[in-house]
């Protein structure tokens, strides 16, 4: 009797490969509608995804270049951000050209810049309830943006422009509070202190100067802190130096006599 010829693993491997092809191709001649179908909607999807990417992409770059354009009315080639400020027309043209990016543009990566120097427009136009506007849509809409201390620094100046004293002491308080390690916190303090000396509120016009003298004597705004304090009435100087006693007081001419 002929034995058997003993399968090698090579060759049952090989036989596996082939059976397993060949139900892959039968599943697939089986199923093609279903699988050409699936395949479809890969494809919708993947196209659909770079669409997307690409215009964002372009939605990014015509805010940016809207941006750009601003930006050059607001500094000229060669002006540093040092110098004076754009003139009239050019602040105008400027402010246009931020607020055209932003409004078209909304979640553009440059929105946040351009509401905050339209605003920086609209305080140099002499538009400060325009400003006041776009500072605090911008702080309720960045609440965790990079300019968010400039941008308070800019709402409670307008505010201060405009005579509205107590707001802008609520916002010079508010900043003190969240950035209390801000190397501008003088000049905060120092425009809390004006609106204290607007209001008539002499002693805490007279603490937050002094503060600015104590505690910021490198600052730049120190010289303005004395020069503020001069102006406090001398009645109110004098009331308060009444009230702070003396080291060592003399004793009284009744105590003498006793």
């Amino acid at each position: 009797m002929r034995k058997r010829k003993r399968i090698t693993k090579k060759e049952l491997k090989q036989d596996e490969f082939v059976t397993f092809t060949g139900n892959v191709i039968a599943f697939t001649l089986d199923h093609k509608q279903h699988i050409f179908i699936a395949l479809g909607v890969l494809l919708i999807i993947g196209l659909g995804v770079a669409t997307g990417f690409m215009l964002m992409q372009n939605y990014h770059e015509k805010a940016g270049q809207l941006f750009s354009l601003g930006w050059k009315e607001f500094h000229p080639p060669g002006q540093s951000a040092d110098n004076k400020p754009p003139e009239k027309e050019k602040c105008q043209k400027a402010a246009a050209q931020f607020k055209a990016s932003f409004t078209q543009y909304p979640r553009s990566k440059v929105a946040p810049q351009a509401i905050y120097y339209y605003g920086v427009c609209q305080m140099q136009l002499n538009n400060f309830q325009e400003a006041i506007n776009f500072f605090q849509q911008f702080i309720e809409k960045y609440p965790e943006n990079k300019f968010l201390f400039e941008v308070s620094s800019l709402l409670a100046s307008s505010h201060l422009s405009m005579g509205h004293y107590q707001q802008a002491i609520d916002i010079c308080q508010k900043i003190t509070t969240d950035f209390e390690s801000s190397p501008g916190l003088s000049y905060i303090l120092l425009r809390e202190g004006i609106c204290y000396l607007k209001l008539q509120q002499y002693d805490q016009a007279r603490t937050t100067f002094q503060r600015i003298i104590d505690e910021f004597s490198e600052s730049p705004w120190v010289a303005d802190a004395n020069d503020y304090l001069l102006l406090i009435p001398e009645e109110v100087k004098n009331e308060a130096a009444e009230k702070v006693p003396a080291e060592n007081p003399l004793p009284s001419d009744e105590n003498e006599t006793e």
